[in-house]
């Protein structure tokens, strides 16, 4: 029976070693392939820069100091537009809806406000029905408001009470 179980034990230990020796191997052949893409990558930086060395040598046109300065006037305002178009996207949801070109946006909550005490009170001169359904007691209520009261309940215009 000890000969079994160590002949088992054996052949777990094989398999461990076997499968640790791939790992390892494994291991190195990925370390290789990224050294070998760094020489790459080295070599090529090496051959642009003695390209551009050269091209320097040979006299290549540089541009003049205003189309530099244009050129990063451009680039300043292709990235505010960038800027802008970004947030835009998150206010208007995260890239899913893009805003009208014209929309009207409504006028600030003060101005509306006047304008809509403005129409309430057209609309109580010209209709004095509209004045005697908003004393009307809501349903269920035995006790009828005062004449000139308005009641807690009756919708009241936006803005500051009078």
């Amino acid at each position: 029976m000890a000969a079994a179980i160590l002949k088992h034990a054996d052949a777990s230990k094989r398999v461990s070693y076997k499968k640790a020796d791939e790992t390892v191997r494994l291991v190195n052949e990925k370390l290789l392939r990224w050294k070998e893409e760094a020489e790459i990558l080295q070599q090529e930086a090496r051959e642009d820069e003695m390209a551009r060395q050269a091209a320097l040598r040979m006299g290549a046109p540089r541009p003049s100091p205003v189309e530099v300065e244009r050129q990063h006037a451009d680039m300043a305002r292709q990235r505010q537009d960038m800027e802008r178009q970004r947030m835009q996207a998150i206010q208007w949801g995260r890239h899913l809806v893009q805003p009208i070109p014209q929309m009207q946006f409504l006028p600030p909550k003060s101005a509306a406000a006047k304008a809509y005490a403005a129409r309430e009170e057209s609309a109580r001169s010209a209709a004095p029905s509209e004045e005697t359904w908003s004393r009307v007691p809501p349903p269920g209520s035995d006790v009828p408001p005062s004449p000139g009261d308005k009641p807690a309940w009756a919708p009241q215009p936006p803005g500051p009470p009078p």
